[in-house]
């Protein structure tokens, strides 16, 4: 095995809805004042550490104000009452090197999010094709800050190396129970690139 990380920074997310669905994060600028920051609701509000996006309450209830259950296998984890938006990382994907394909092994998230805002999912993309879902538990009203490496919270190793064909994808859906904030500081992958 000889394996390659590639990562991004957190500036190159980008949210899958430029709607109403996010609006702008309240910061300082550049006159060091603080004030709703200027397009980051399409832009997200980058810092030197990542980019931050606030996103507007995405709870919904069923019959009678009751929550309803997700999707288990986790395909389509806004099915229920917790709704929520897409986040994308492109990932640098080396697919064929010294003419042997690639395999992913890991993928990673680095992420914080506010106090009722969420991470609850993570899909991996091989170009079109969706290999990997991942539902995240969810911690009702706790602000989270997740810049170690950690199992099922930052990274995801594959129990069976996926074989790259196209490019590598990985999509974040975070969930408001409130308006709140989640920061992004990075992405990345670990493939193994020769040797197999």
């Amino acid at each position: 095995m000889s394996l390659h990380a590639i990562w991004v920074h957190g500036h190159s997310v980008r949210p899958q809805w430029i709607t109403d669905r996010l609006t702008q994060v309240h910061g300082d600028v550049w006159d060091g004042g603080a004030a709703n920051i200027p397009y980051s609701d399409f832009n997200g509000a980058p810092a030197g550490w990542g980019t931050t996006y606030r996103g507007k309450r995405s709870m919904t209830g069923g019959l009678g104000g009751t929550n309803v259950v997700p999707d288990p296998t986790g395909a389509n984890p806004f099915q229920g009452s917790m709704k929520g938006y897409w986040f994308h990382f492109s990932i640098p994907t080396p697919v064929i090197v010294s003419g042997v394909r690639s395999t992913l092994h890991k993928a990673f998230v680095m992420w914080a999010t506010g106090a009722n805002a969420q991470m609850i999912a993570l899909h991996l993309w091989d170009g079109p094709n969706r290999f990997y879902t991942h539902n995240f538990d969810f911690i009702s009203g706790a602000a989270n800050h997740s810049t170690d490496l950690t199992e099922n919270k930052t990274m995801f190793t594959l129990s069976t190396p996926h074989s790259m064909s196209f490019g590598l994808g990985v999509s974040v859906g975070v969930a408001f129970q409130q308006d709140s904030e989640v920061t992004f500081f990075g992405a990345g992958a670990d493939f193994d690139v020769v040797g197999r």
